[in-house]
């Protein structure tokens, strides 16, 4: 094996990890979406997820500008955005700290809003 060459298994596993992670945090935010009446497979597409959070939380389409092309600037509408968020969905306003360090806490989320 070569200087910089990943064996083929830590890719797989890597490949593998991606995928169920992305899958943990696309699945309750669709049921999320479909729940608030929005358009839930939005979830599933990388840009349009933050699109259906934005519709779910009630923020201008243009944030999604800031968020994805504005440096300093992202950090503080996404704060703002997960606040709005956790709002629109009756959360307190505390579990921010969860969502900016583990955004699959979105999980939990979802199974409290089911009870």
């Amino acid at each position: 094996m070569e200087y910089g060459q990943m064996p083929v298994g830590m890719m797989i596993a890597y490949v593998v990890v991606a995928i169920v992670l992305y899958v943990a945090f696309a699945f309750p935010l669709m049921k999320i979406g479909d729940k608030k009446g929005h358009t839930g497979w939005f979830a599933w597409i990388p840009i349009l997820n933050i699109v259906l959070m934005l519709q779910i939380a009630e923020k201008p389409i243009w944030w999604l500008v800031l968020i994805l092309i504005v440096p300093c600037a992202n950090i503080v509408f996404l704060i703002l955005l997960y606040l709005a968020f956790l709002e629109a969905i009756n959360k307190p306003k505390a579990w921010i700290l969860a969502l900016l360090f583990y955004p699959l806490f979105l999980i939990p989320m979802y199974q409290a809003a089911n009870e």
